[in-house]
């Protein structure tokens, strides 16, 4: 009698759904965008060279140009922002890409290193332009 009570119940009787359980299943954090892509893509246009420049000039209007402290300072703002603007944006995709999924903006920081590179190189470009054509190069 028990044999066919439990074949009863195996064929006719709904099997349940084999679906997780809402509460034993791990909930996965929400993707946000990093901040460190966000501050990653405003210091490279703030520490791209066509910022940095009338602030190197507001330092060598205080200084006169002979001034030890001037260069100086220039020289080390200029270093501090180009490795600031370049590393930034790297780490910022290091960390997205380590993230598993939970942080997004990879696209900015992209976009950040691609803003750094491309400045710097146009500004390389046009430095080494002045210097080898006689019209406009350098007056002696």
């Amino acid at each position: 009698m028990i044999s066919v009570v439990i074949l009863y119940r195996r064929k006719y009787l709904p099997v349940k759904s084999r679906r997780p359980l809402s509460y034993a299943t791990p909930v996965r954090p929400a993707s946000r965008t990093s901040n460190l892509a966000v501050a990653a893509l405003v210091v490279s246009i703030v520490g791209s060279p066509w910022v940095v420049r009338p602030l190197l000039l507001a330092i060598h209007r205080l200084y006169p140009p002979p001034s030890l402290i001037a260069v100086g300072v220039s020289v080390r703002l200029l270093c501090a922002a180009t490795v600031v603007v370049v590393v930034l944006p790297i780490v910022a995709i290091v960390r997205i890409a380590l993230s598993r999924g939970t942080r997004t903006g990879i696209r900015l920081a992209l976009i950040g290193l691609a803003i750094t590179v491309l400045s710097w190189a146009l500004v390389l470009g046009l430095w080494f332009v002045h210097l080898r054509i006689p019209a406009i190069g350098p007056m002696n």
